[in-house]
């Protein structure tokens, strides 16, 4: 009876390894594919070359808080990774593809918040 539970549970551990394994290499292949993400997408630092176009959004208003709103609201659309800096008052987006400012300015705009963008750098 005890070796058929130590039977039955190694075949558990041997099923749910092999799951996060498969997990875990599909997580590190999304990293620089375009595939519909809902979710804001987590930048590891090894990954930032996938995001070859960079715009430095400049925002009068920009607070801690609204900092990370800011953040998610760009990070929803596609293929797009932005960070925040409340001292600076700035917004670095990282783009795959060319998006222009007048686009972040509006999904920024569409979080509620009072902003002006103005376009300070682009590459």
């Amino acid at each position: 009876m005890f070796s058929f539970f130590a039977m039955l549970l190694l075949v558990f551990l041997v099923i749910l390894l092999l799951g996060l394994k498969r997990y875990l290499m599909k997580l590190a292949a999304d990293i620089c594919l375009d595939a519909d993400i809902s979710a804001p997408q987590i930048v590891p630092a090894l990954a930032r070359g996938c995001y070859p176009y960079q715009i430095v959004l400049s925002v009068p208003d920009l607070s801690s808080l609204s900092a990370c709103q800011i953040e998610l609201a760009l990070s929803r659309l596609d293929g797009v990774w932005a960070v925040a800096n409340p001292d600076k008052k700035t917004v670095l987006v990282h783009m795959r593809k060319k998006l222009g400012a007048d686009i972040l300015c509006s999904t920024i705009a569409e979080t509620g918040l009072t902003v002006t963008c103005t376009d300070g750098s682009s590459k």
